[in-house]
């Protein structure tokens, strides 16, 4: 084959690639395990990381109560099926930090595939069952559904986290390569000297920013190397961790011998990031949230899911959303009254 017929070939593959790409807001990603990212296909290098399994599930022998005060989901559209399409490798963004991302890969626990429909399926199994999630791109973020189908019927609660990962340049090259939004890092401020919190929490009919930690100055440019500051920042800050409980996350705390300050409570799970420029805004929301989080080594946010009772003939289907788009966090909570009835 001459070298003119090899680039023609080339050519041809990638533009055949390009065509199969779906025309979708998003595209869904993963390195490995349950280590997903979100990147607009016109921006590619900006992504907003996600990791589906968290830790260890928590349980409880009874459910927790007080979901149903919560906002939840108008439409009740089902998860997208699985298709036999498979997103076309050779059109993955890849670059020196995404060049692990796959549309598709698969081991005896996890199971990922982004498929040409724009719906991007996720499973893993473990001793206690199967869990399923399932994301689509929109416009303004991600829908997602998430349920278990356990090996034994669940009477009582099934304690999921989920992390939402906004990754700067402060912090180590390993984690950008799940997520990159520099705009949305607290850590990249803090680092230069700017300590101020780009997180809050929805809190009845206002907002609550949540203070950046004492002494979070104290390691300006530590190391002068990626993740410096942030190893820095947490082997000697402790309790950098900042917790919110929704009516069933306290109920929980509780019966764990803990008291929750009143400051600490907050009637729904909407937890966001606005920039510093006020241009852009990203967060998530889930129902049956029983606890929101921040101050994490990943610059991320958390939610604990509670995906119980459930049974595996028929499974509890929770409906979540991640928002990542142009505006202020007031133009986003106008977007989750739009999407989730009960929300204030």
């Amino acid at each position: 084959m001459t070298v003119r017929t090899l680039v023609a070939v080339t050519a041809v593959a990638a533009a055949s690639a390009s065509a199969a790409a779906p025309k979708t807001p998003f595209y869904i990603f993963s390195e490995k395990s349950s280590l997903l990212s979100f990147v607009r296909p016109a921006e590619p290098s900006r992504y907003v990381g996600y990791r589906i399994v968290e830790g260890d599930a928590v349980t409880t022998p009874a459910p927790l109560a007080g979901y149903d005060a919560m906002p939840s989901r108008r439409e009740k559209m089902p998860p997208p099926p699985l298709t036999g399409q498979t997103f076309p490798d050779p059109a993955v963004p890849r670059s020196a930090t995404t060049k692990a991302w796959q549309a598709a890969h698969e081991n005896a626990e996890h199971f990922f595939r982004f498929g040409t429909d724009g719906a991007a399926h996720y499973r893993h199994t473990g001793p206690e069952g199967t869990r399923f999630a399932v994301y689509r791109g929109v416009d303004d973020g991600i829908e997602a559904w998430m349920w278990l189908e356990p090996k034994e019927e669940r009477k009582g609660a099934y304690l999921v986290q989920q992390c939402l990962l906004y990754t700067g340049t402060a912090n180590t090259e390993k984690r950008t390569r799940t997520g990159r939004t520099p705009d949305l890092s607290e850590y990249d401020l803090w680092e230069h000297g700017d300590v101020r919190s780009l997180s809050w929490v929805r809190d009845g009919n206002g907002w609550k920013q949540v203070a950046p930690p004492t002494g979070a100055s104290a390691f300006r440019g530590a190391e002068r190397k990626p993740g410096g500051y942030v190893g820095a920042l947490f082997a000697s800050v402790p309790g950098l961790r900042t917790m919110f409980f929704t009516a069933p996350g306290v109920a929980l705390a509780e019966a764990g011998g803990k008291a929750i300050d009143e400051e600490r409570r907050i009637p729904a799970g909407l937890v966001v990031r606005e920039s510093a420029d006020h241009l852009t805004v990203s967060g998530m929301y889930w129902e049956r949230t029983a606890e929101v989080s921040t101050h994490h080594p990943a610059d991320c946010l958390h939610a604990t899911v509670d995906l119980g009772p459930t049974s595996k003939h028929a499974p509890r289907i929770v409906r979540g959303k991640i928002y990542d788009m142009k505006g202020t966090k007031d133009d986003l909570f106008a977007r989750w009254k739009r999407d989730f009835s009960g929300a204030r």
